[in-house]
């Protein structure tokens, strides 16, 4: 039997009885500690301090315990998603959004003063420039992560998001159809969660344009773009395996075939998650890593799970160099795919159900066994399927604070024997669970008692 820290110091955790509620609460605690502020800096590379509103990776540094990885730095990508989450709720220091806001601003008017693009995705601690790639999913993100924020913001910092919505805005009408490094910084080409990430971006800053008082400048550009990224996930799509969209356009390079940043595409980014294809696509991914990993044969044994890693040819350990490396489930894949089950779910709420050859595995896989057909909305398959979704996501959720260290989560979970592994405290992986748990709360406010 596979070990597993199933238990809290000497205290036995009984993990099918957690209230996943209370949990995410201290997982909000968990993440903060990530966030530079007035009182609560970090040193970075060259011994540079901290400026509030810079949102760290992790704590981890080469050769502090048991990696030689330096996460000790901003990433657009990553701080954006994180600040959703810390401004759903109130945060401790009032100061935190308008911090990240005047971050930002200083690290976008950095990267172009240094010869650079608004989409250089890295930077130190202080807010220069890191020497590192362009992700063209960064400043579509913080575009996302400032409408979000809007309503919370001093004037001041309205005044600098309407600056760098700008700037991030004309880069992206630019540069949309073009090749980047993806996600997982392995894989340069057309990728899909980059463009779903663009088309949600474009298309609430276009709904929310006058709202916050942005003037378009290029209306006709900025509708052309909405139009071909919307048209863009068949391009990605291969009848292979049932069916699934590949992660990069050709399916090639690492990670550019079955890859779970695809079901980050339809959390992160706009894309239908009721839908044959996603669903099949859904399914594909979940079976590859299934049986991948060895933990989660045990973890099936106690009622939850399975846990999901980013692709399943990954080499990325996160530890030493030294071989073998070999990739491990993550927490920031794991959440978000509960969060997709969460969010079909929703969807489904007022639809009726539709299980055909497409979508049967996916339906199969959570446990139902009703066959294919049409079944109307609050049939007794309809309310059957609700319920399973909900508790195929459940299961995840749980497993993800089952493995954690005391609900520390790290980058990875080993794939053999389920503990902690890699870099710690990513600050990514707090803020998948709790996006999944405001999934959860929608989903059950929906349905309601």
């Amino acid at each position: 039997m596979p070990a597993g820290p199933y238990s809290y110091g000497n205290v036995q955790i009984q993990i099918n009885s957690v209230d996943l509620d209370q949990i995410a609460d201290f997982m909000y605690s968990l993440m903060l500690r990530n966030f530079a502020t007035d009182g609560w800096a970090f040193i970075g590379d060259g011994g540079v301090s901290s400026l509030p509103g810079c949102v760290i990776a992790s704590p981890s540094k080469p050769h502090t315990q048991d990696t030689d990885q330096d996460y000790v730095f901003h990433w657009v990508r990553d701080s954006a998603i994180c600040i959703i989450e810390a401004g759903v709720l109130e945060p401790p220091q009032s100061s935190l959004l308008d911090n990240y806001v005047a971050f930002s601003a200083r690290t976008q008017t950095n990267a172009i003063n240094a010869g650079n693009t608004v989409g250089h995705a890295c930077f130190k601690v202080n807010g220069d420039v890191r020497n590192w790639s362009i992700q063209n999913d960064g400043p579509a993100l913080r575009i996302i992560s400032f409408i979000a924020l809007w309503p919370r913001l001093n004037p001041n910092s309205q005044v600098l998001v309407k600056q760098v919505i700008l700037k991030d805005l004309d880069y992206l009408l630019n540069v949309y159809q073009n090749s980047t490094v993806n996600l997982w910084e392995e894989n340069s080409g057309r990728h899909l969660f980059t463009g779903a990430v663009q088309l949600r971006a474009l298309t609430e800053l276009k709904a929310q344009a006058s709202s916050i008082g942005i003037t378009i400048s290029r209306p006709g550009d900025l509708t052309s773009a909405i139009s071909w990224l919307s048209a863009r996930p068949d391009v990605y799509w291969t009848s292979q395996n049932g069916g699934y969209y590949q992660s990069t356009e050709g399916g090639s390079g690492r990670g550019g075939n079955i890859d779970s940043d695809v079901i980050m595409a339809a959390v992160y980014g706009k894309m239908q998650c009721y839908s044959d294809k996603m669903m099949s696509t859904a399914a594909v991914i979940r079976d590859a890593f299934v049986g991948l990993y060895p933990i989660n044969s045990w973890d099936n044994s106690q009622g939850f799970g399975p846990v999901i890693g980013r692709y399943p040819e990954d080499e990325y350990d996160g530890d030493m160099g030294d071989p073998p490396n070999i990739g491990h489930p993550w927490p920031a894949c794991t959440c978000p795919f509960a969060e997709y089950y969460y969010n079909v779910a929703m969807e489904l709420v007022n639809q009726p159900l539709k299980v055909n050859s497409q979508n049967q595995r996916f339906f199969q896989q959570i446990g139902f066994a009703g066959g294919t057909g049409n079944f109307n909305v609050g049939s007794s398959q309809q309310k059957q399927v609700l319920g399973l979704l909900d508790d195929a996501a459940d299961k995840m959720l749980r497993d993800v604070v089952y493995h954690s260290d005391g609900l520390e989560l790290s980058e990875q979970f080993d794939r053999n024997n389920g503990y902690e592994k890699s870099v710690r405290n990513l600050t990514w992986s707090y803020a998948s669970f709790l996006s999944a748990m405001r999934a959860r709360t929608a989903y059950l406010k929906a349905v309601g008692p």
